[in-house]
């Protein structure tokens, strides 16, 4: 039976959590299935600027949700880490959200036909606050969603849609219990301890409020009242359903330590290496001008360095790595190579750039990075150690120096070095001689080598199994596509109920 599918990977505009997303939604799509994501407007771009070969529109709908919290571009003027770009605001609103219903329940979901009825006696939020629980009502209206795939950074938040909207009873009389037609899936979207969970991660950030306004969650979640009394269950109690929704880490189990064991709901996948995305604006280089990629990519000896998506959250480090670079090509041992720098739509019109030689260095504000990693003659890449990035080098298979600026990356980089592929530069030894010696030092090792070649292989494996025809797909391998797709098939196992009756 065909289903409806809702992905909201993160709240914030984190392309590294979005992007592994996109592979699974395709396989989703070709089986027939209704795909929506949903999330603040900066994200909306990631999803319009995925489309159909040769399409002009958006392959998937994007509902947007959170305007008057997060409008468009409060990624940018909030660059940080994500752990403080996290914020207490959109928590009311998603409980909020639960107070929305249709006057008509059989007319269409529009501001004439909807009604916003707190219990009685609760004193009535910011109309800003009430835009936004609708926005999140409005949302989880039209998509109806039979599963939800959400992000291991929006743990707390699918906790609270999965008490709101996630369980049922026939009457009065009887027990919420879980809904047969829908189910909530975890994507961690990088290497996470497995003591880490996501209801510890949810319990981290419920630490955000106050004991009374704690309170106020657990009750609104689970009994619909707004009240600060001491709720009927524990904090443990309100968290454990997490611990029942299956989690996809998008990278294969060999990319990891030995020893870390997670519970059987914990599945290591496929690496989800997404198509390129087009980009919503022209690339241009640091004169201003833009860029006719094929003529770049086509280079030989090509050095590509990257800070990631988010260079602006360590922007100072990134800029010593560029600098760093820039000043290393004009060492003999580069003398036939050719660099490439993705600077990102700020740095890259910096004046600080006008000094180097150009017929030998590009700073371009976007880089089509797949495709250059893919069909370019990449000789080596430095990259700030970021899982997505590290898994497109390692599954294409290219020489890559990994200089951690912050998060998780420096724990990606001692990860690979674990496995034998020891190429990382700390930030600290940033400067022109000691990027010499990593790049000679991944280009030359040939033990080096023979490890990547092996953890390629395992990443093609993985990633290329969804798109074989059944007949010639491996059992015993498991993707994210076809674990989401198994807990669909079990939904139409499980009977339905007569009548849906209430609904949370």
């Amino acid at each position: 039976m065909l289903k409806r599918v809702l992905f909201w990977p993160d709240v914030y505009k984190e392309q590294g959590h979005w992007l592994p997303t996109l592979k699974w939604a395709d396989a989703l799509h070709s089986a027939g299935h209704t795909v929506r994501y949903m999330g603040i407007l900066d994200c909306k771009g990631i999803i319009n600027s995925y489309k159909e070969d040769n399409a002009s529109s958006a392959k998937y709908e994007f509902l947007p949700i959170f305007q008057n919290m997060y409008p468009k571009g409060y990624t940018t003027e909030s660059s940080s880490d994500p752990n403080e770009r996290w914020k207490t605001w959109h928590i009311w609103a998603i409980l909020y959200s639960q107070y929305f219903e249709l006057s008509d329940e059989n007319g269409d979901v529009v501001d004439s036909n909807i009604e916003f009825n707190l219990p009685s006696g609760a004193r009535m939020p910011s109309r800003d606050l009430i835009e936004d629980a609708k926005s999140i009502w409005m949302a989880w209206t039209q998509s109806n969603p039979n599963i939800v795939v959400s992000g291991y950074f929006t743990s707390l938040e699918t906790l609270l849609l999965y008490w709101i909207y996630g369980l049922e009873r026939k009457n009065e009389e009887e027990e919420w219990t879980p809904r047969a037609d829908l189910n909530f899936v975890i994507s961690t979207t990088y290497l996470r301890h497995p003591q880490d969970d996501p209801a510890i991660r949810a319990r981290v950030n419920l630490q955000s409020f106050s004991r009374h306004e704690l309170h106020k969650i657990i009750n609104m979640a689970t009994e619909g009242i707004i009240s600060t009394d001491a709720p009927k269950m524990t904090l443990q109690q309100f968290t454990q359903p997490l611990e029942t929704f299956d989690e996809l880490i998008p990278c294969p189990r060999e990319y990891e330590y030995d020893h870390y064991k997670h519970g059987f709901l914990v599945h290591y996948v496929d690496p989800c290496i997404t198509k390129e995305l087009s980009s919503s604006a022209q690339s241009i280089d640091s004169e201003g001008e833009p860029i006719n990629w094929p003529q770049y990519i086509a280079k030989e000896n090509i050095i590509f360095v990257s800070a990631g998506s988010q260079v602006l959250d360590y922007e100072d480090k990134a800029k010593n790595l560029f600098h760093s670079m820039c000043k290393a090509m004009q060492s003999p041992q580069l003398k036939d190579c050719f660099l490439i720098v993705a600077a990102g739509s700020k740095l890259v019109n910096s004046p600080e750039w006008k000094n180097y030689d150009k017929s030998k260095i590009l700073i371009a504000s976007w880089v089509p990075q797949r495709k250059m990693l893919e069909e370019g003659d990449v000789k080596c890449a430095i990259i700030h150690g970021g899982l997505a990035t590290i898994k497109e080098c390692v599954y294409f298979n290219r020489k890559f120096v990994i200089n951690p600026l912050g998060k998780d990356q420096i724990d990606n980089a001692l990860r690979l070095k674990y496995l034998g592929i020891d190429n990382m530069l700390s930030m600290a030894n940033v400067n022109p001689n000691t990027l010499l010696d990593a790049i000679n030092r991944v280009t030359s090792d040939y033990r080096l080598e023979a490890k990547l070649d092996k953890l390629s292989e395992v990443f093609h494996v993985l990633e290329d199994e969804d798109a074989k025809e059944p007949a010639f797909q491996n059992i015993s391998i498991k993707t994210g596509y076809k674990i989401i797709q198994e807990i669909l098939d079990a939904q139409d196992v499980v009977p339905l109920p007569s009548s849906q009756g209430d609904m949370r």
